[in-house]
């Protein structure tokens, strides 16, 4: 079973407009408080509404997606057997071995410490909406990858 939240997202401003959402579906391991959990087999969608966005920002075309992420604490397990993909909409930004990201096992045992920082260009930023979906294809028996942090990063026109 899936722990999985969708917080609305905080927003900021400085040379970027930033949407941000700390995730919170299962109340261990997270950096503050907790951190959404992803199984062998399962996704997790995570949607950022734009419809309040001034119209300049929603055209954008330096968009860029973070996400911390981290693999279970099966330390037993090859962190090359984690496969999945993450998405922004329709375009693949991940397919392949979460480890070759430098995600690896989560330590230590209790809330994670060593959480791995990913930045993706999204590219062109058009819409009301942007749906984040991040899959565990893996096949370890019990596996799974938490997700700290996602964020929206939209670089401001100088």
């Amino acid at each position: 079973m899936a722990y999985l939240s969708d917080p609305s997202a905080t927003f900021s401003v400085a040379v970027a407009a930033v949407l941000k959402k700390q995730l919170s579906g299962h109340g261990d391991y997270g950096v503050q408080d907790g951190c959404d959990i992803l199984y062998s087999g399962e996704n997790g969608v995570w949607t950022f509404d734009l419809s309040n966005f001034p119209q300049s920002l929603l055209f954008a075309k330096n968009g860029f997606l973070m996400a911390s992420l981290v693999l279970d604490d099966h330390y037993e397990a090859d962190v090359t057997q984690y496969q999945g993909t993450i998405q922004v909409n329709d375009n693949v930004l991940f397919s392949g071995s979460f480890s070759s990201l430098g995600v690896a096992h989560g330590s230590p045992g209790g809330r994670f410490t060593n959480w791995q920082s990913l930045q993706f260009p999204i590219g062109e930023i058009n819409g009301q909406e942007l749906t984040v979906k991040i899959d565990n294809s893996s096949e370890v028996e019990g596996g799974w990858i938490a997700i700290d942090t996602i964020e929206l990063s939209i670089k401001l026109s100088s």
